[in-house]
């Protein structure tokens, strides 16, 4: 098969590569204003676990998700923003050993509810505490998988921060595929770690 095929691997990974740069471009338009990043990071898992299956439309499935989840989608961003804002001025400004260890729960616990609540909002229909409740319940049970989207996420903000320090020309670029393409790493990951209840 020639390289150039559409059904090549090359093919393959370069069209998987645009759909994560637009898929990026489409997460910044639809976070503008901050209070719908909760709807983007929802249509964003949504286009791109459709992108990996190779079905759908890109932009057509993320305003489609965007659309249907905004209104619990943006409570849930809210739900999760205030605490998690509480939490980064606590570490920042709060210096108590008595409060280190209520501390460290509570950031685990919102790390967890936050790598998987997107995914689960954009794959089953549940209520707002349903999905909440569920985002802790898979994160904990399956802990290996949860394990494995946080070290992703800390391996993609020390790969920006060792560009801007490094190699700065390349940040752009880096900056381009790299949100987009974790979102669909993640989203292949969750996907098989909740495969018998997708199937």
């Amino acid at each position: 098969m020639h390289f150039l095929s559409p059904e090549s691997a090359f093919m393959r990974g370069l069209s998987t590569v645009i759909d994560a740069v637009w898929i990026t471009i489409l997460m910044i338009v639809a976070s503008l204003p901050a209070i719908t990043a909760g709807s983007a990071l929802v249509a964003a898992n949504y286009a791109a676990r459709r992108s990996l299956a190779g079905i759908g439309h890109v932009t057509r499935d993320f305003f489609a998700a965007f659309k249907s989840n905004f209104m619990q989608a943006t409570i849930l961003w809210l739900i999760l923003g205030i605490p998690g804002a509480a939490l980064i001025v606590l570490w920042i400004v709060v210096r108590s050993w008595a409060l280190l260890a209520p501390q460290l729960i509570a950031t685990c616990f919102w790390i967890i509810s936050f790598e998987w609540v997107w995914w689960l909002q954009a794959r089953f229909a549940n209520s707002l505490v349903g999905t909440l409740k569920n985002s802790l319940i898979f994160g904990l049970t399956k802990w290996p998988y949860t394990v494995v989207i946080v070290m992703l996420d800390c391996f993609i903000f020390v790969l920006l921060f060792a560009s801007m320090a490094v190699m700065p020309r390349g940040l752009f670029l880096l900056a381009l595929v790299a949100p987009g393409g974790l979102v669909m790493v993640k989203s292949a990951i969750l996907n098989y770690a909740m495969r018998s209840y997708v199937a």
